[in-house]
């Protein structure tokens, strides 16, 4: 991955970009939390509609990293070597961002208890397990090249979760 190619993923200048950053690897965890704090807005905006069943915001909260991940790598194929160059340093960085959006399944998963659409005894494990499994479903992982469609997989994988809540 080049510099020109950070800074045209990134929407900034070539000459800015080690005028904010130290490395390219820097770069590419800032790009990578930017789309994760813009995925979790939209994904905190679901978890709240309450005019959705628990389980349809549920599935959307689960889905919608992988689909957006996925929008992106097709839109552009350099994402993934973004995402292989800074796998280490990637869950270190988003740690507060992921344990927003665990949050927010967990609320789901009481809301649906609650209501009586679900009957989960440990709700927190229960959105941690859900939130490992759909990862494997993200771009660059080992999974995606044993499916078709990972968005189509990880909402038929909510599904089989679901049925398993109830």
């Amino acid at each position: 991955m080049t510099v020109d190619e950070i800074a045209l993923a990134a929407d900034i200048g070539k000459g800015t970009v080690y005028l904010h950053f130290d490395s390219k690897e820097e770069i590419g965890i800032a790009i990578i939390r930017n789309y994760k704090q813009n995925v979790l807005a939209e994904q905190i905006r679901v978890a709240g509609d309450t005019s959705l069943s628990a389980y349809e915001r549920l599935k959307q909260v689960i889905t919608l990293p992988i689909a957006g991940a996925h929008a992106k790598a097709y839109e552009s194929p350099m994402v993934i070597d973004l995402i292989n160059a800074v796998r280490p340093q990637i869950t270190k960085s988003i740690t507060d961002l992921m344990d927003r959006e665990l949050t927010e399944i967990v609320g789901i998963i009481v809301a649906g208890n609650e209501s009586g659409e679900m009957h989960v005894a440990n709700p927190v494990e229960t959105a941690r397990q859900m939130k490992i499994l759909s990862m494997a479903y993200m771009p660059g992982s080992n999974v995606c090249p044993m499916v078709t469609d990972p968005v189509q997989s990880v909402t038929e994988t909510v599904e089989l979760i679901y049925q398993g809540l109830r």
